[in-house]
Formats: structure tokens, C-alpha cells, sequence
């Protein structure tokens, strides 16, 4: 009897795998829209915010500016 996976099985387990990470991403993104808001409030410069996120400056820009990432994504 083989152990090997069959490419239906391969594909169903890398799809669930892809939706889980996309769920843990979205909540991650959201996590990180609140602390760069505190971050912002607290005055921590938007450089710094850049450099320990990996988000670009404009990135930042439009978290601050209220612009959700499906608005971004539309326009």
C-alpha cells in the first residue's frame, strides 16, 4: 500500500492550508492597523513605524488617513 498522496489530496490540503494563512493575515493586518493608529497618537515618528513594520510610507499614509485596504484596492 502506497503513503504517497494523490495530487486531489495535495491540492485539498495546500487549499485549506492557503485559506488558513489568508485568515491569520487579515486578522494580523488588523492588528497592526490599530497599533500603528496608537503608534501615530503616541507621536513615534512614521519612519520608525516603516522600518518595524515593513510597510511603505504610503502604506502608513493611508492606515492614518482612515482608508480601509479594500478601498485601496478598488482605487
Amino acid at each position: 500500500m502506497s503513503t504517497e498522496l494523490t495530487t486531489a489530496q495535495l491540492l485539498a490540503m495546500y487549499g485549506t492550508r492557503r485559506q488558513q494563512l489568508v485568515a491569520e493575515t487579515e486578522q494580523i493586518r488588523a492588528r497592526l492597523v490599530h497599533l500603528i493608529l496608537a503608534a501615530t497618537a503616541e507621536g513615534i515618528r512614521q519612519v520608525e513605524i516603516c522600518r518595524t513594520t515593513g510597510y511603505t510610507r504610503e502604506q502608513i499614509r493611508n492606515i492614518t488617513a482612515g482608508r480601509t485596504s479594500a478601498e485601496q484596492r478598488v482605487a
